[in-house]
């Protein structure tokens, strides 16, 4: 907003005084970052907001970190249903790790949203239904409390499972899209991350491929589908993206 703009704003609310002219107000110039929000799709953008919202919480002190966390008992005795989604975008304090973790998941959800899913919001909330509900699973048998890492892996996995010929560049080293998910547990590895929150991601997002993509092509049989009434929430939209095999 220009200086000539916000003059006039503070002469006609703070001091009741109108120029005889008021200036025409410029539009706002539409930069990168605001293209790039406007690109991502509905379910990304809100994942995105709760990751950072959280991140905002935690530095400010408004929330503690392990109100976010995987606890079954308030869970289930208190009603601290919220835990369920929060942990799952939980990538710890900000840092250098958090901005990492967070560029990754960001680009991978909206990847799976707008390109193997575009057009079938029904087929991803299945998707993502699968992915909460083993991994929270996986979390109550391994006393697992921060599923962000299985989570991230896991969406990864499905992605790069589905483009595994396309190429991407990490750190200026391009590599097959096949290889990212262990070069993504790689990094976690190094960066003191458990190798075992990991691999969770990646059995469920494997099992859910193999479900999906793999059992029906090669013995045409279907055991993971989406329910009919789902497609009537969320009808599929005419150049919906077709499911890769």
């Amino acid at each position: 907003i220009n200086a000539e703009y916000m003059g006039h704003f503070l002469s006609v609310y703070f001091f009741s005084t109108v120029p005889a002219t008021a200036p025409t107000p410029r539009p706002m110039p539409i930069t990168p970052a605001d293209q790039w929000v406007a690109g991502l799709g509905p379910l990304t953008k809100i994942s995105a907001a709760t990751a950072v919202g959280m991140v905002i919480a935690m530095q400010a002190g408004w929330v503690p970190p392990f109100a976010l966390l995987l606890d079954f008992e308030a869970l289930i005795l208190q009603y601290e249903i919220w835990r369920v989604v929060t942990n799952l975008l939980f990538f710890g304090p900000l840092s250098i790790s958090w901005v990492i973790n967070f560029g990754v998941f960001v680009s991978y959800m909206q990847r799976l949203e707008t390109d193997d899913f575009g057009g079938r919001r029904a087929d991803f909330l299945v998707l993502l239904a699968w992915c909460l509900g083993w991994l929270t699973a996986a979390a109550y048998a391994l006393t697992i409390v921060a599923l962000s890492s299985s989570f991230l892996t896991c969406i990864v996995w499905i992605h790069c499972r589905r483009n595994d010929r396309a190429t991407v560049t990490v750190f200026s080293i391009a590599m097959k899209a096949a290889y990212f998910p262990w070069a993504l547990t790689l990094l976690h590895f190094l960066t003191g991350g458990n190798l075992v929150y990991d691999f969770v991601g990646i059995f469920v997002g494997h099992t859910y491929v193999f479900l999906t993509d793999i059992l029906p092509l090669s013995h045409g049989v279907t055991l993971l589908w989406t329910p009919q009434f789902m497609y009537k929430l969320f009808p599929p939209s005419r150049y919906a993206a077709q499911p890769q095999f």
